[in-house]
This record gives structure tokens, sequence and C-alpha cells, in this order.
């Protein structure tokens, strides 16, 4: 699949030419995308160190993340505190570090629960991330376009059931990502363009694998599809040119769609 290089050009420039202040307004936008101060601070955001923060309703005492106050004070490896003051960071909100382009490496803490939507998406440079058994759901399109990571874990204990749309879409360096057991549905688009790739192990308890799931991996050499994948999108693997398919079943069940391997990859069925 072709990079949309569009999209991604959209959000680097509303990065940089975000307007929310009369200082911005005279001014103009910045001439960097990472600015040394992020003037646009919704009322119910705070800070605390160098990042911005929400607290969770119902008083808790627990917080999302929100972004960062100063990018350029970071080194490249991030590292995302337990707690701000005395409440417990649980969170990456939506868009928290969207388009930071100079982090190789997230350290997350085993009190994060949830990765919002996007929340590193387009990070060019990031290398690595391992996410912790606590996290319970990870947002869509949360790690698309980061073009050099190259190794994803989930931590042993994960209870992640969803591979959310697009969450690995564009990550063209991708070489080694082990998925967790509790695994039931990988969503649309989840592996797409992820040139890298040559083998992926799909857990036994996947349910669900979606429309262009893993769409132009095109060194992708052999899959295995469990017995218990009941559902299966279209085009799953359009444009995987030397894959393989090995299955826990006779043939496709009624319930795939008849265009699942419109590619016409090879498929050795069980038995």
């Amino acid at each position: 699949m072709i990079k949309n290089r569009l999209a991604k050009a959209a959000t680097v420039a509303v990065l940089i030419c975000t307007v929310f202040t009369a200082l911005f307004l005279m001014t103009g936008c910045s001439s960097s995308k990472e600015t040394d101060t992020d003037t646009n601070v919704p009322d119910d955001v705070k800070t605390g160190g160098n990042f911005y923060y929400s607290d969770l309703e119902g008083g808790s005492g627990e917080v999302v993340i929100r972004g960062i106050v100063n990018p350029r004070a970071i080194g490249k490896t991030l590292e995302i505190p337990r707690a701000i003051g005395s409440k417990k960071v649980v969170a990456i909100g939506d868009d928290a570090f969207n388009s930071m382009d100079r982090l190789t490496a997230i350290a997350l803490p085993d009190t994060i629960k949830t990765i919002g939507k996007q929340a590193f998406y387009n990070c060019d440079n990031l290398t690595e991330i391992v996410i912790p058994a606590t996290v319970t759901s990870v947002g869509e399109g949360a790690f698309d376009s980061c073009d050099r990571l190259k190794t994803v874990e989930y931590q042993s204990g994960s209870s992640i059931k969803t591979i959310e749309r697009r969450t690995f879409n564009e990550c063209i360096a991708l070489e080694s990502i082990k998925l967790p057991s509790s695994l039931k549905t990988i969503g649309e688009y989840a592996f797409c363009d992820n040139e890298a790739l040559t083998e992926i192990d799909i857990p036994n308890n996947v349910e669900t694998i979606s429309s262009y799931a893993f769409c132009a991996c095109n060194n992708l050499v052999e899959i295995f599809i469990p017995l218990g994948v009941e559902n299966m999108g279209a085009h799953v693997f359009q444009g995987c040119k030397s894959l393989t398919i090995y299955t826990g079943v006779g043939k496709a069940p009624e319930t795939w769609d008849s265009s699942w391997n419109s590619s016409g990859c090879k498929v050795e069925w069980k038995g």
C-alpha cells in the first residue's frame, strides 16, 4: 500500500500551525513542529513537571497524560511517570505524543491501563515499545506511521483483546511482534504495509481477522490461521506476494468473506 503522505503532512501542519492565542495570531505559526511550549491548553488540563494532564472523573485520584509542556526539554527516551504528585498516572490520552520526532524509545510504567487513539502516531524515530501487562486497551492508530518501529513487546500476562484499526499500520520497519494470548480480534489495516515483517504468530484465541489486516506485507512468508477464527474480512492479505497461508480448517468457513484471499496466496488447508 502506498503511504498516505497527504494525511501525514496534514497532521504535521496542524501541529506546526496551531493558532490558539492572541500572541500566535500576531506572530504567525512556529517554524518548528516541536515548539518550546504548548500554549493550547484547555481549561481542564493541568501541568505537572513537563507533562500536561487531566484528572479522571469521579475523584479517583488518577490522571491521564495529555502531552508535553516543553518537547525540547526531553531526551530521546520518554519516561512516563507513575504519578504526578499524589495522583497515579493510568492513561495516555489521544494524540498525546503525536508526531514527536525526537523520541526513539518510550518507558511506560505498570500503572498505565489505556493508550489513546493516535497517541504515538507518526513518531518517525521510535524504534521499540514495551506495552505493560496492565494495559487493557490501545487506541486506533496508536502507532500508525512509526516508520522506524522495529520491535513491539506485549508483556506476559497481557489481557489485550483487540488490536484496533490501524494500530501498527505503515510501520514499515517492524520486524518482530509477539501478540498476547488473550487476543480475540485483529482490526482493519492493523498491520498493513509492514514491509519488514516476515512472520507473525496468530494466537489460538483469535476469532476475527478484519479486512486488509495484513495487506501489503510484501515480505511475509508464512502465517497460520487458527481453528477458532470464525470471521475473516475482505482482502486480508492483499499484496502479500510471498505468502503461504496455513490453516486449522479443511476449507474456508461460510463466515469468511469470499474475497479474503483476493491476491491468491498459496493456502495449505488442514488435512
